[in-house]
């Protein structure tokens, strides 16, 4: 179920919300998906201005969140192409940069220093450095 209205109004099902069942069976598939900011984008640039026509049938009042996530839907339709060529250029930026050892070292340091992250990174080049000290003694 996708939450629209206020909780003490009602959750409307997927089924009711008047889509299209191409768009339906695609929110559905998406869902299932594991690229989250993909599904999330995808909701927010086409299912959301889709649900639009269902909010102005009714000419009800919209919720200060649901207001709130429409424009947000909006602003992603208006910029994502700058998001995507940012992104890229950042990616590439960064493959580049990452070529000096001097960059690299800090952006591994920092990364160490991450919380969560840090610990799991440890772990996982622990893990993989005693498997190749075993894997050289009994070769």
């Amino acid at each position: 179920m996708l939450r629209v209205l206020d909780r003490e109004k009602s959750i409307i099902p997927l089924e009711r919300m008047g889509l299209r069942s191409s768009t339906l069976a695609q929110l559905k598939l998406m869902m299932t998906r594991p690229e989250g900011i993909l599904v999330v984008t995808g909701l927010m640039v086409y299912v959301v201005p889709q649900v639009i026509g269902v909010f102005e049938s009714t000419k009800q009042t919209l919720p200060l969140m649901t207001r709130a996530l429409l424009a947000l839907s909006k602003f992603i339709q208006i910029t994502g192409v700058f998001w995507l060529v940012a992104g890229v250029a950042a990616f590439i930026g960064a493959r580049i940069a990452l070529r000096r050892e001097a960059v690299r070292r800090r952006f591994d340091k920092a990364l160490l220093r991450l919380p969560l992250f840090g610990r799991l990174i440890r772990s996982q080049e622990s893990a993989q450095l005693a498997a190749t000290i075993i894997e050289t003694m009994f070769a």
